[in-house]
């Protein structure tokens, strides 16, 4: 018996978890007294961050005055009635402080170094063993816990960090989850990140503000990974930027002038055998790679060895491509060796059709003046092309679930011998975006007329380095008639698709029990 586990059982499982109220772990439900100064015999003064304990008095005045949200005191400190019996028995950190010889078990007052909020949420956890948590104060609390031994609690916020980070919430970012992981031990919520970073690893390593958080071991555990589904060009720029962070924050602190190439370089040395530079293509590594000047010329010797030779290098998997990759390679104009055919096709599973009738891919043009773009990326000649706007253009996303770094792409004139021969594209641009917004251009045509004849079809190559959702042929000048309608079709493309993420997820268990 097969069962085959969907993409959200991480989610739906961390959900329920974080969901649950804590254990009623305390015997005796104190919440009456939280912040009351009846039977009161200390008080806890909130010093935020510094490192001294300030005494304070207080007054019958000021106990009048208690409220849920603490008091003020004349030195503008903020502070809470709480009672020895309670805290000792509570937390194991406070006991010690109040039954020893330290400076709090003489005093009335007992100091806490966090925020009030923070404060007030665990004093009300202690006294009631309940907690209501909002994600702007979730790792403040769980530092709190931390420093107080407050394991249960410790734990709760872990899951609920997770929880929150898996539903999007813009105040929690999966790398500022695992860096609390790390710091405060919790292992299983560690081993979820590295699981939820595999399944989102592209937007992590792109987009994530909190990637230079991650420490070098956390880094190197993820780039290791087959299962790391994202470009090998922007892994490596998405270790560099954690490099340049992490240079940044010590420049910012340090008093000696630090150089930043030999920072980068020593930071980047060990991080950098995780990078698969064997597996790019030459282009990426002399016009990217190289020209960084923060690889070892040992390193790209190596790669260029394999590239040139196919000698396995000396570092085994300097060539192993990882998952989720398949490479398109172009022979013919008009093969079925391209992208969209792979589409078109259901990745090679089924008869063709064209992949924007699949609705696997979207096309999108400037106004058309005969018939509609979806043509633009079958296979069959079609006569049609764009209202006369400059810039005409026509547009193809390929989907989330995948990027491309192209290599080559072929299109067809879409006029036919009966008709206007002379209205093909001569001026125009190969653009790549990864959001549809910011372009990066791949080639530049200048007065190229390989496209003359009815439904010719020609070819060019691409040197890009990185990789793509989006890609747009658009007009840069007039067309063979001097006119600015666009008039092509039959794009086809090639190169690295990487496939970001699977259509099901994996966990298969074998039932071997007979019924």
């Amino acid at each position: 018996m097969k069962i085959n586990v969907k993409r959200d059982f991480l989610q739906i499982m961390v959900a329920g978890v974080g969901n649950n109220r804590l254990r009623k772990r305390f015997m005796s439900d104190f919440s009456y007294y939280f912040n009351n100064p009846e039977l009161s015999d200390i008080m806890v003064q909130v010093v935020g961050c510094s490192d001294d304990y300030i005494e304070c008095s207080s007054s019958d005045k000021e106990r009048e005055l208690q409220s849920s949200g603490g008091i003020t005191g004349n030195n503008g400190t903020d502070t809470f009635y709480a009672h020895k019996f309670v805290l000792s028995a509570r937390s194991p950190v406070l006991m010690r402080m109040l039954s020893s010889s330290m400076m709090e078990a003489a005093s009335s007052v007992i100091s806490m170094q966090f925020s009030k909020d923070t404060v007030q949420c665990i004093l009300r956890y202690l006294y009631s063993g309940q907690i209501d948590l909002v994600p702007a104060l979730v790792l403040d609390v769980l530092s709190c816990a931390d420093y107080y031994s407050l394991e249960e609690l410790r734990e709760y916020c872990g899951w609920y960090s997770m929880r929150i980070c898996m539903e999007g919430d813009p105040e929690m970012d999966i790398c500022k989850v695992l860096y609390a992981a790390e710091r405060y031990r919790l292992d299983k919520i560690k081993t979820l990140c590295f699981e939820f970073i595999t399944q989102h690893s592209m937007d992590i390593l792109l987009s994530s503000p909190n990637w230079h958080l991650l420490t070098e071991d956390s880094v190197i555990a993820i780039l290791k990974q087959d299962s790391l589904r994202v470009p090998e060009v922007e892994i490596f720029d998405s270790l560099v930027r954690w490099a340049k962070k992490q240079y940044s924050i010590l420049k910012d602190i340090s008093c000696e002038e630090i150089v930043e190439i030999d920072f980068l370089k020593k930071k980047l040395q060990k991080p950098l055998e995780c990078i698969r530079f064997a597996s790019m293509s030459s282009h990426q590594l002399s016009k990217h790679i190289e020209a960084s000047g923060l690889v070892d010329r040992d390193i790209m010797y190596e790669a260029y060895r394999y590239l040139a030779t196919k000698e396995t290098p000396k570092q085994l998997d300097m060539a192993v491509v990882r998952q989720g990759v398949t490479d398109f390679t172009f022979s013919t104009p008009g093969d079925t060796k391209g992208v969209f055919y792979y589409f078109g096709t259901v990745e090679d599973t089924d008869d063709y059709e064209s992949p924007s009738i699949r609705k696997t891919v979207k096309v999108s043009s400037s106004s058309m003046s005969i018939g509609y773009p979806t043509p633009f990326v079958s296979r069959t000649p079609t006569n049609m092309y764009t209202d006369k706007l400059p810039n005409s253009y026509y547009s193809v996303d390929i989907g989330s679930k995948y990027v491309l770094c192209p290599n080559y792409y072929t299109m067809r004139y879409a006029g036919d011998s009966q008709g206007s021969i002379y209205a093909a594209p001569k001026n125009w641009q190969l653009l790549g975006s990864l959001d549809g917004e910011q372009w990066d251009i791949l080639t530049t045509h200048h007065n190229d007329t390989s496209l003359k004849e009815g439904y010719s079809i020609s070819g060019w190559p691409i040197d890009s380095i990185h990789s793509y959702r989006h890609l747009k042929i658009q007009m840069t000048g007039p067309n063979q008639r001097d006119g600015d309608e666009l008039c092509v079709c039959c794009f086809e493309v090639y190169g690295r698709l990487v496939k970001l993420e699977e259509d099901s997820n994996l966990i298969t268990e074998e039932n071997d029990s007979s019924e």
